[in-house]
């Protein structure tokens, strides 16, 4: 198992809509509020063929979502300023990333703290530091 989800049901009651092996897709309702929104919890596959398979189960339930917030560990970067390394991230990954975000109308939410998330914590120069781990949220979560 990859993914764990938690709650609390005197507080939200969580419909799971889709369970991957990197991604779990729910409706969510706020008890007292009614309010529902859909979350998206991701753990990305480590390598970039495999996380094509994430990139297409999620581009498939986009058009039926409203209000969107995705958060995990996607294992890539939208940017070369994500990863400092030796080795530049792949390009391909990237545009891939990007194009899912792009076509699911998801932003970065604002964050605070440090820059990157990760790091192989290793000597340097064979240090890499990457943003891995990021919430993702479309205009309709916003408002």
């Amino acid at each position: 198992m990859r993914i764990l989800l938690l709650w609390n049901d005197t507080n939200i009651q969580v419909t799971p809509i889709l369970i991957t092996t990197q991604l779990i897709h729910c409706l969510v309702k706020h008890v007292r509020s009614a309010k529902l929104i859909h979350c998206s919890f991701i753990y990305g596959n480590n390598d970039g063929q495999g996380r094509k398979q994430l990139w297409a189960d999620w581009i498939s339930v986009s058009p039926n979502v409203v209000s969107w917030l995705v958060m995990g560990d996607f294992n890539t970067v939208r940017s070369e300023e994500e990863r400092i390394s030796r080795s530049p991230p792949s390009s391909e990954d990237i545009n891939d990333f990007n194009t899912c975000l792009s076509s699911c109308n998801l932003d970065d939410l604002q964050r605070s703290g440090c820059e990157f998330s990760w790091t192989n914590n290793q000597a340097p120069p064979n240090r890499t530091w990457c943003r891995l781990d990021r919430a993702l949220i479309n205009d309709s979560w916003l408002a």
